[in-house]
């Protein structure tokens, strides 16, 4: 520790791993809800069994893209390594979920779940430190 900085200044991880945290339940909340949303349209209407990856492609990036919004807007700062962190840790939770509910081991989807967690996050942090807050 510095001289003359307490442990309560809020720098460094602890100010950064909070954030982070908060942006990864809501960016899984967010991934939860679409993919309710998409299988509530793939029952309602006549739609291609190929559908089905795309669109759990697509929630995982709503999901990322909201969670690194969130991350960033918490932070304030560092918008896109937020974001990048949060997709991350999502994209870990759900191969880590997916390991254990059906076994096996991590297959040639891997690399476009990684792309659709990390991308969007980064983008959403970017984002969340750039919008402004209501002006009173």
């Amino acid at each position: 520790m510095r001289t003359g900085q307490s442990r309560k200044d809020g720098s460094g991880a602890v100010k950064f791993v909070k954030p982070v945290l908060t942006g990864t339940a809501a960016g899984g909340f967010c991934a939860a809800l679409a993919l309710t949303l998409f299988s509530l349209l793939l029952s309602l209407r006549d739609i291609s069994q190929m559908a089905v990856e795309p669109m759990a492609l697509a929630a995982i990036a709503l999901g990322a893209l909201a969670g690194g919004f969130v991350s960033a807007k918490l932070s304030g700062e560092r918008g896109l390594f937020a974001g990048f962190f949060s997709g991350l840790l999502l994209f870990v939770l759900l191969m880590l979920s997916s390991l254990l509910i059906f076994g096996g081991e991590l297959s040639g989807g891997t690399l476009p779940r990684l792309l659709c967690s990390l991308l969007p996050g980064a983008l959403g942090g970017a984002l969340g430190v750039r919008t402004r807050g209501r002006r009173k």
